[in-house]
């Protein structure tokens, strides 16, 4: 080898270690802003010194994963990056007409690139509803940063396993950036009836982003109450009563009832007719009116037939002495007739049972267990 060609190559080997270790400055820079991109897109940039590019290589990846060679590099954008992306590249190239004893030039290349992480955050504006009902606000889906947009979005709903009591959500926008509960079930995670604590579910937003899907990283989580009592009746009671008489000879005599306003046993259930336990609370409330309005073991609550024989024919010379005792043979009455509902308390609701304990759901509100 003629000397002249050992000291070309010489001169080229030092020139790209210097390269390599930054130890000049290039002889051609160029600049290469890709702007603003996302994980898994795909970026890439050709160098354009003047003249022949001899070599190239990757100095600073920037996170990137590069593949290519002399001039032409493309780079993937991994998924799990996120930032200020900033590469360096260096060469040499050969201006035109070079030969044999030319001086070789080095060129080098930055790139850049906002790379923003795509994430899904639902922003929760509620967190409570009641078995059957709509929940009293929404949820939002927001992707982040904002300047993406979704093309599609998908809710989605998990619980804790075993999940009794067929767990189950109805979302009023399934495929909408905003939804709410349109209706859910409550679910136990114990098949013990004492245990009426909220039912926990767990909800997602999937969103399609360029084509891309992403789902919520951060949890979010909203509740289902059961109503404790589920429901209740009110007792039948007389509000108020009047009483007819005679006046012979300076007496007053009782002789009948001349009003009884007696108020019905009065049913309430706490659920929509939309809940899963509507029909089983309805039963064993309707159960308790017709006890309590129809007469239980032969006795109607609250009977002016019953009460009559109490007062009819009593006397008193003096109008307001007797007016006093009716009043207190009345009172008298009422409680007596509480005292007696409240004794048949457990006997009227195993009756209720009864009845009740054969709708589905079994769980809940059995015997012996949430209050109905």
């Amino acid at each position: 080898m003629h000397n002249r060609q050992i000291g070309f190559l010489c001169y080229l080997l030092a020139v790209t270690a210097g390269i390599g270790g930054y130890v000049m400055a290039a002889d051609y820079s160029q600049h290469e802003d890709f702007g603003t991109k996302k994980p898994g897109d795909i970026v890439g940039f050709t160098a354009t010194p003047p003249g022949k590019v001899l070599t190239g290589m990757v100095n600073e990846p920037g996170g990137f994963i590069w593949v290519g060679g002399l001039a032409r590099w493309d780079g993937t954008i991994p998924d799990n990056f996120a930032g200020t992306h900033g590469g360096r590249f260096s060469g040499t190239y050969l201006p035109p007409l070079g030969g044999p004893g030319t001086h070789i030039y080095t060129w080098e290349a930055d790139t850049k690139a906002l790379v923003s992480k795509i994430r899904v955050k639902i922003k929760n504006h509620t967190k409570l509803t009641y078995d059957g009902l709509n929940s009293d606000g929404y949820f939002e889906c927001q992707i982040i940063p904002a300047c993406y947009h979704a093309s599609d979005y998908n809710w989605k709903y998990e619980w804790i396993l075993p999940g009794l009591n067929n767990p189950q959500v109805s979302f009023v926008n399934p495929t909408g950036s905003e939804t709410a509960i349109a209706k859910a079930h409550w679910y136990s995670t114990s098949s013990n009836p004492l245990n009426y604590d909220a039912a926990v579910y767990k909800i997602y937003c999937e969103a399609t982003v360029d084509g891309t899907l992403y789902v919520n990283e951060a949890e979010e989580y909203f509740y289902v109450e059961v109503y404790n009592p589920a429901g209740y009746c009110e007792r039948p009671v007389c509000t108020y009563m009047d009483f007819t008489y005679t006046k012979e000879k300076g007496k007053y005599t009782v002789t009948g009832i001349e009003t009884w306003a007696r108020e019905d046993a009065a049913p309430y259930n706490q659920y929509a007719s939309s809940s899963q336990f509507y029909q089983k609370v309805e039963a064993h409330e309707q159960q308790h009116k017709v006890d309590y309005n129809n007469g239980f073991a032969g006795h109607v609550f609250y009977s002016a037939e019953e009460f009559a024989p109490q007062i009819i024919g009593l006397q008193s010379s003096n109008w307001g002495q007797l007016q006093t005792t009716v009043k207190q043979k009345f009172n008298q009455y009422c409680a007596a007739e509480e005292l007696e509902m409240d004794s048949l308390f457990n006997t009227i609701e195993d009756r209720a049972f009864a009845i009740s304990d054969a709708i589905t759901p079994f769980l809940v509100y059995q015997r012996g267990g949430a209050g109905l």
